[in-house]
């Protein structure tokens, strides 16, 4: 006998599912799936403004007060008159190891590669705009209608252009500008990508250094402030280096997380028929963006530590330690050095900064391409419903042109013909008719009449069959 087999799954679900899952529940509503886009927009600015931007300008403002200051390339002057210093070494390394002068000028193309397809999908819209111009004045020639032209009717499409095409021309002041940064600064960043043996040959050598002259025993006020503005120094590139952390930490943070189970464990305690807007999630949101929290706060806490740290830094320099200063002047071999440093020391901070303004172009592009391959779209269906109402409008026209038209011309009867003779008119019955002549009735018709037929003369007297004759057809 057969025996029906059910799957195990259709007899218990939660074998499958398990006993917390919901039947179908990983797909998402509409409420739910908007709530996720929030969230991924929230948290995007949320990193954007207060985690990295912020760094970013916490990292503008340390370097500018040390370049101002000429440090640390006029302590490490002093302090190591021959060889490189290892906070350069490190600098150069990562150069190196980044083949920073290669990776600069393919971006460079590949920005430059990305402006022009942007402005050629720009220039692709005006020429669709362009042609519909040509159209309508082509039918606004032939034919008189009240239509707005194409001047008028396309405004807002050649605003946005105009305010597109500005921020094109913007954004290639900016790539010229950093070309331009390049340009200054290319000498000097392909010098951190020498050796260690080629670089510190580079770098000239000072001749006097903090063990030299009367004051060498014991330490001398220069000695004191250096060894003080150096620690100063280092706790400033440790805070650097921890918000570099931070910044980190937070981008792979949001790189790995997934939303989605938060919102679908959310969704299935809501109850059933209930029409589930982006709003109801907002307390789940919250909480998750929570995470990010430290974040922001491990930031700020930076920025307040560097504000003293930097201002201790400028007293130092400025203030108690004019002997230092002055050991700067006096010798020039010290102040060739400290330019050589300082050099390598900037020419690091513009390859970096040179490298942070070509990602943000390469960014910039890829998304203002969306933006105007959707604007193209948008005037290819405007273009699209001109042509569809040019279309309906000649239909117009030509039904007005059939519906007005004057009638036919009548056609006159033609002049009756002269009578005919009696064998004409019989052979043209005949032509007209041929079942008057050939048209004859069944045999077993009533048309047919019985005559009788007289007897043969040789032939003895005997009945002869009747014989069935046409009756004659009445004419008429």
């Amino acid at each position: 006998m057969v025996q029906s087999v059910i799957h195990p799954g259709l007899i218990d679900p939660k074998k499958i599912i398990g006993n917390d899952a919901v039947i179908f529940g990983e797909l998402l509503g509409w409420g739910a799936r908007v709530a996720i886009d929030i969230y991924n927009d929230r948290r995007k600015n949320f990193l954007k403004d207060d985690v990295t931007d912020r760094a970013q300008q916490l990292d503008d403002i340390s370097n500018r007060v040390l370049q101002s200051l000429n440090l640390p390339a006029a302590l490490e002057a002093l302090e190591r008159p021959i060889g490189l210093p290892p906070s350069l070494l490190k600098k150069a390394e990562e150069v190196r190891l980044q083949s920073g002068p290669s990776r600069i000028e393919e971006n460079i193309k590949n920005v430059q590669k990305l402006a022009h397809s942007d402005i050629d999908i720009l220039n692709e819209a005006m020429d669709i705009l362009d042609q519909e111009a040509e159209e309508d004045e082509s039918f606004q020639a032939e034919h008189s209608v009240e239509r707005l032209s194409s001047h008028e009717a396309n405004k807002e499409l050649i605003a946005k252009a105009e305010r597109y095409r500005a921020i094109l021309d913007q954004a290639a002041q900016s790539d010229e500008l950093v070309r331009t940064k390049w340009d200054e600064w290319e000498r000097n960043i392909v010098e951190l990508t020498w050796d260690e043996t080629q670089l510190e040959a580079s770098i000239p050598s000072s001749v006097i250094s903090f063990g030299q002259g009367p004051s060498s025993v014991g330490a001398t006020p220069t000695q004191t402030h250096a060894h003080a503005l150096r620690v100063l120094l280092e706790s400033l590139d440790d805070l650097m280096r921890a918000r570099d952390d931070l910044v980190r930490r937070a981008t792979r943070l949001a790189e790995l997380e997934n939303i989605t189970p938060r919102v679908l464990k959310a969704a299935a305690g809501i109850e059933r028929w209930i029409e589930v807007q982006p709003s109801t999630f907002e307390d789940a949101l919250e909480e998750e963006l929570a995470k990010y929290d430290k974040f922001r706060i491990g930031i700020e806490d930076g920025e307040q530590r560097q504000e003293t740290l930097l201002q201790s830094i400028q007293n130092l320099a400025k203030e108690r330690n004019q002997q230092f200063l002055q050991s700067r002047r006096d010798d020039e071999s010290v102040k060739e050095r400290e330019h050589a440093l300082q050099s390598l020391d900037l020419a690091y901070h513009m390859y970096k900064e040179i490298m942070r303004n070509l990602d943000e172009g390469l960014k910039f592009y890829n998304d203002f391409a969306s933006v105007l391959t959707q604007f193209r779209d948008t005037c290819n269906e405007w273009v699209l419903m001109r042509r569809n109402e040019i279309h309906s409008l000649t239909q117009s026209f030509e039904s007005l042109l059939l519906d007005s038209a004057p009638p036919s011309p009548s056609i006159e009867p033609a002049p009756p013909e002269p009578p005919s003779r009696p064998e004409q008119q019989a052979q043209s019955s005949a032509r007209r008719d041929p079942r008057a002549v050939f048209d004859l009735p069944p045999p077993d018709s009533d048309e047919w009449e019985t005559t009788v037929l007289p007897p043969a003369p040789a032939a003895p007297p005997a009945q002869t069959p009747a014989r069935r004759t046409r009756k004659t057809r009445a004419v008429g």
